[in-house]
């Protein structure tokens, strides 16, 4: 079964196996294709190898599979993640927003959001409150994204705004 081969890879990754562990997992994810962690284990693995066109392959995957909200901006941060290991962040970024300046484009909430965890990571704070500000504006209310521009308003100094956003999301969220 696909959960025996995810077994067997943690298995053989524990040993230094690295790429009989991918060759085990990719008959795992043959059988159980829509199985988000084996292609995040899959993920990882390309990382740990510097391989990292083959893990943005995996973070594609994990995109398409994310069906929870956490799992969607987990995926946009491994995303984020490799791109900077890579050293591509800056390039990724500029495409990205060339791509949203251009009003031509439908750019979309996630658009918006990973420019502004791109921006937030390259240490560009304003570039990043800018993007999170037009991705609340696509998706009013996502706790998700009030949380992450609340917390650049507060590393940036801004702390009324912050505490404006937070008292949002106590509205939205009041058990957290």
């Amino acid at each position: 079964t696909a959960d025996n081969l995810k077994t067997l890879a943690q298995l053989l990754l524990s040993v230094d196996e690295s790429r009989y562990a991918l060759d085990v997992l990719e008959a795992a994810m043959t059988e159980e294709q829509n199985r988000f962690d084996l292609h995040k284990l899959a993920f990882d693995i390309y990382v740990s190898r510097e391989e990292f066109d083959d893990a943005l392959e995996r973070v594609d995957t994990l995109e398409e599979l994310a069906d929870t909200p956490y799992l969607e901006k987990q995926a946009l941060r491994l995303r984020v993640d490799v791109l900077a290991a890579a050293e591509r962040l800056e390039q990724a970024y500029t495409l990205l927003n060339a791509r949203i300046s251009d009003a031509s484009q439908n750019c979309t909430m996630r658009d918006h959001w990973l420019a502004g965890m791109m921006a937030e990571t390259g240490r560009r704070p304003a570039q990043a409150i800018s993007h999170l500000e037009s991705a609340v504006q696509l998706a009013p209310g996502d706790p998700r994204l009030l949380t992450q521009l609340a917390d650049l308003h507060q590393t940036t100094g801004n702390l009324s705004e912050s505490a404006t956003l937070y008292e949002q999301l106590a509205d939205i969220e009041p058990s957290n």
